[in-house]
């Protein structure tokens, strides 16, 4: 095979699909490019080499040197292999190759061009060098893009009932690795559900905690998680509290979610204790206790995941979700006793259909005003609401499960500062005044695909 363009001067030859570097660690393509003896550069279609997404020399001619197997219909080629991958006991004997790995292929995500080979970044996102065959015996290395991690159930859509349960994984020398299996067999525990649930919708997120995400997932944690940070105003407090885990459960019927955390439970053992469990439900089609609608200002179409899901800013947490959970009990003899009008200048909407009212130029803001977030481009930042109201009327008990998500924890955090100091300073958000937090947690939401993959 001959190669033009810088370097051509030296040699090289035709390996198994691709060009092989000579003795020299330097790429006799381009004459730039470090690569060890006998490493093998895929190419494109087009025959151009793309060594390490750098060498872009063209590639005038090249054979098909793999060995031929003796075949049904006549002879046939081994299939192409990547680097680092061993030839099978059963072909190595009829060929005579041996099994040895090479070394190890390029790291996602490194600065390898749309065009790039194994490990690069496609157009779709990470690609990976694949092989085949086509007329002539001419050897081609192709590209597959890698899929983007799938994430959970985040953005599913509210349902008539709902569950919050908040875990702490115990300390214990076994705790951890039951743990790891019992997260990565939260799938099927949900298939298990939807089987015998005639079509009823279920869904559940899971969320890991700061305290626990090495010992569970290991790896640096995600870039903005971190504890609950609680707030104290001149007026009010946001509480923190303790939580490992947060298993958010929606669905149509309550059995469902009495169902799952039957299973989910049993299969934790005693390596877990339950901090605390909420059972929410839908009122008033989709309206909080305080009789205003809920979640007016959440993102929806293209918007909801991109307001959602973590992306390129941190790639190795990329479609995981922060998460922040408050539970409010509310005054509801105090709010009842305020007029409808003073009820809309503190919530900022319309208490019949939810309209929004103009906002306050200065002094006291609504509470639409101050979890409305902006960064200092003037670009506005949304989350999504998943609250749900819960009640025990015979305790007195009524109130809200605040549950926001966000691609970015910061949006969350500033919110509830401007709710509980006030901007400006103390005007704190009213509806504090009739809505008590009585906790305060953050977590992130893995991908399903690392979730899955815990205790691989």
């Amino acid at each position: 095979m001959t190669v033009t363009g810088p370097g051509a001067a030296r040699s090289s030859s035709v390996g198994d699909g691709g060009v092989t570097v000579s003795d020299a660690p330097t790429c006799t393509a381009t004459g730039t490019v470090t690569a060890a003896s006998g490493d093998r550069v895929p190419r494109r279609d087009d025959g151009q080499c793309v060594a390490v997404g750098v060498c872009r020399e063209r590639v005038v001619q090249q054979t098909d040197p793999r060995p031929q197997l003796p075949g049904r219909h006549g002879p046939r080629r081994e299939p192409f292999r990547a680097r680092g991958e061993e030839v099978p006991a059963r072909v190595a004997q009829r060929t005579g190759q041996r099994g040895v790995p090479a070394g190890p292929a390029a790291r996602p995500g490194t600065e390898q061009d749309d065009a790039a080979g194994p490990g690069g970044r496609g157009r779709h996102g990470p690609t990976v060098a694949t092989g085949s065959l086509r007329s002539g015996g001419v050897t081609h290395a192709t590209e597959r893009a890698v899929p983007p991690p799938e994430p959970q159930d985040v953005t599913a859509p509210l349902t008539a009932a709902a569950a919050f349960l908040v875990l702490r994984v115990g300390d214990g020398p076994d705790s951890d690795a039951r743990v790891r299996s019992t997260l990565a067999a939260t799938s099927d525990l949900v298939k298990n559900v939807r089987i015998g649930a005639d079509g009823a919708a279920f869904h559940c997120t899971v969320g890991i905690g700061h305290r626990v995400w090495e010992r569970v997932v290991g790896g640096p944690p995600p870039r903005e998680l971190a504890p609950f940070r609680g707030i104290t105003g001149a007026s009010h407090t946001a509480v923190a509290s303790e939580g490992d885990l947060l298993y958010h459960l929606r669905a149509d019927t309550t059995d469902l979610i009495v169902r799952f955390e039957m299973m989910l439970l049993e299969a934790f053992g005693d390596t877990v204790t339950t901090v605390d469990e909420t059972a929410g439900f839908r009122y008033r089609h989709g309206r909080d206790l305080l009789d205003f609608a809920d979640g007016t200002a959440n993102p929806d179409g293209a918007g909801l995941p991109a307001a959602t899901l973590v992306g390129e800013e941190d790639p190795a947490h990329a479609g995981g979700s922060y998460v922040v959970v408050q539970r409010y009990l509310h005054d509801m003899a105090a709010w009842r006793g305020q007029d409808v009008a003073t009820q809309e200048e503190i919530v900022g909407r319309t208490k019949f259909d939810g309209v929004e009212l103009p906002d306050a130029e200065e002094g006291q803001k609504s509470h639409k005003t101050l979890c409305t977030i902006t960064d200092d481009d003037g670009v506005e930042h949304d989350i999504l609401r998943d609250n749900m109201p819960f009640a025990a009327p015979g305790r007195g008990e009524y109130g809200t499960y605040f549950i926001g998500y966000s691609r970015h924890l910061w949006v969350v955090e500033t919110m509830l500062r401007r709710m509980f100091v006030g901007d400006p300073p103390p005007l704190h958000d009213r509806i504090l005044d009739y809505s008590t937090p009585t906790t305060g947690c953050t977590f992130f939401v893995p991908s399903r695909t690392v979730l899955d993959g815990l205790d691989g």
